[in-house]
């Protein structure tokens, strides 16, 4: 809790391996990274790419040698990680923050519990 964030920050690459049984969904650990700063190296995962932008806001691979070429690559570049980094940040705490995902969820809720009961 109060370490983690630190390692995300100050790494210069967050792995984020998907098992194969995750058929879905955004990891946890993809919005803790960026909301803390760190550049994200994630296998690839559809909602990833369909919620941010491979090569500005996060890096995907879609397979080992691919994930190794591209760490490489940004490890010699610390300058395009660094800016990776930042926009995922910011992408993250604008439209991911906890505030907004609980209010999303609670209105989701809502409509669901508001159109069984109503009859619509």
């Amino acid at each position: 809790m109060s370490e983690m964030p630190y390692v995300f920050h100050f790494s210069k690459i967050n792995l984020n391996p998907i098992m194969r049984s995750i058929q879905t969904g955004i990891p946890l650990r993809a919005f803790d990274v960026m909301g803390m700063g760190g550049f994200l190296l994630s296998s690839w995962q559809e909602e990833l790419a369909e919620t941010y932008i491979d090569g500005e806001e996060l890096v995907l691979y879609d397979s080992m040698s691919d994930a190794v070429e591209k760490a490489a690559f940004y490890l010699a570049h610390e300058d395009i990680r660094m800016r990776i980094a930042c926009l995922g940040q910011q992408k993250t705490l604008q439209e991911h923050n906890l505030r907004d995902v609980l209010e999303k969820m609670f209105q989701k809720m809502f409509q669901i519990v508001f159109l069984t009961h109503s009859g619509y």
